[in-house]
This record gives C-alpha cells, sequence and structure tokens, in this order.
C-alpha cells in the first residue's frame, strides 16, 4: 500500500517535521487504527541519514525485557549483556551511534513506557532526563494521547509539547476520493466503488480510520468473488472486523 496514498497520515507526518524543526517534543494521537504507528515507522525511515540518527523504541521492547534500559539497547542495535544495562555504557555507544547528527527518538505506545508501575514509570523518565541533559540536538516523538505529560515527565520537558492528531474520516468528497485511490491500489476499478451504501457501510465499519478503511479494503480483494462484481455490494461488510 502506497503510504501517501492517505492524507491524514502524510498531513501528520508533516506536522510531526514540524515539531523537530522548533524543536519542540511532540505527541502523535488519535483513535484506534488512524495509522499512528505507520506514521512513526515513516519518520523514522524516511530519516536523512546524513543529517539525522533516528531511534525508534516500540511498546513491546519494554513489555518482552520488563526495563526501559534494555528496551532502549535493543532498539539501538546493541547486543543485551550486562556491559549495557548501565547508561553510561549506552550512551557513550549511542555518541558513536549519532556522530554529531540529529538524534530522532521515536517512543510507539508510550504510554507502555511511561505508564505501568512506579519503577518503570520512574526508569523511563530518568532516561529521558539524562538523553535530554547528554544530547543537545535530541528531538523526541511519543505515540499517545495528550494525557502522556499530565505526570512526572512534564517535569524533565521543559519546552511546551506540540500535539499532533490523525482525524477521522467523515462523508465528503475527499473521504470518496481517498477510498478510489485505496481500493484501485488493492485491485478493484473505480466503477466498482461507487455503490453509496458500501460507502457509507465502510465508513461505519471502519468508525472512519484510515488504516482500518485500508485494512477492510485489503482484506476484500483477496475474496476473488468480490472482484468480479460489478459493483461492491454493502452485504461484504457484514463480517465481524476486529477494531
Amino acid at each position: 500500500m502506497k503510504y501517501l496514498l492517505c492524507p491524514k497520515q502524510y498531513l501528520a507526518e508533516q506536522n510531526v517535521l514540524g515539531g523537530f524543526s522548533a524543536n519542540v517534543p511532540t505527541i502523535l494521537g488519535g483513535e484506534t487504527w488512524t495509522g499512528k504507528t505507520t506514521v512513526a515507522k515513516r519518520l523514522v525511515k524516511n530519516s536523512d541519514r546524513a543529517q539525522v540518527y533516528a531511534a525508534y523504541v516500540p511498546g513491546r521492547f519494554t513489555k518482552a525485557y520488563d526495563n526501559v534500559y534494555s528496551a532502549f539497547a535493543a532498539a539501538l542495535g546493541l547486543p543485551l549483556n550486562s556491559h549495557f544495562m548501565s547508561f553510561r555504557n549506552v550512551e557513550h555507544a549511542l555518541e558513536d551511534l549519532i556522530g554529531g547528527r540529529e538524534f530522532r527518538l521515536v517512543f510507539d505506545d508510550a504510554s507502555v513506557h511511561f505508564g505501568g508501575g512506579a519503577e518503570q514509570r520512574n526508569n523511563s523518565i530518568d532516561l529521558v532526563g539524562a538523553l535530554l541533559q547528554r544530547f543537545q540536538n535530541l528531538k523526541i516523538l511519543a505515540v499517545s494521547g495528550p494525557y502522556i505529560l499530565d505526570g512526572d515527565l512534564k517535569k524533565i520537558v521543559a519546552k511546551e509539547a506540540r500535539y499532533v492528531d490523525i482525524g477521522l474520516w467523515q462523508d465528503d468528497q475527499q473521504f470518496r476520493t481517498f477510498i478510489s485511490r485505496v481500493g484501485e491500489t488493492c485491485g478493484f476499478k473505480r466503477s466498482q466503488l461507487l455503490n453509496d451504501d458500501f460507502i457509507k457501510g465502510l465508513l461505519v465499519r471502519s468508525h472512519g480510520a484510515s488504516g482500518a478503511l485500508i485494512q477492510i479494503l485489503q482484506t476484500l480483494a483477496r475474496n476473488s468473488s468480490y472482484k468480479a462484481c460489478p459493483s461492491l455490494p454493502v452485504q461484504c461488510l457484514r463480517n465481524t472486523w476486529n477494531f
């Protein structure tokens, strides 16, 4: 699926980059299945490596290792041994990885890193505080809701954070154009995507979330009988979608 097919995700990416340029901590939020992780990963993947060193720390790392320092070391590609259980040793390795470039750090599913038990939350906050103190060129992106700064994390984030929200679709011409483009990318003909009941049902089933819309159309495209329909019927949306 071509990423730029989704204007809402693309706009969110540009707004996050604006936060980086303004040198303010940025929070990327939105409803479930709007594509927050997609945007976060694209920001890391598309970074200009000559100018930027980017690290992506998913929530599943902290869950798996039960330790944010281990999760951070793993995200940097460092070996998980006793040597890198010390932040000082991680810091030295990170200096070499950054090599004087801008440092962008993405915490996906940030509520996992900065939520949970008090020990985990405090360790995560201590880690961010140490990184901010050591690396003046650090830009932080947290994938979460705005509430993430309600607690102690706000004490170490000196600047006002920028909140970027990936919005939901409404039934308008831009939405229908988006559906046509995604559907054609999935292998449908534009003429198959003109059923008004289907379009409205698709919006309801997906709750207007871009990721859910794409997932539904990709799933329908794997059914050869739907690919052969002159027009996609609303009945094909009766499946139970786990969104």
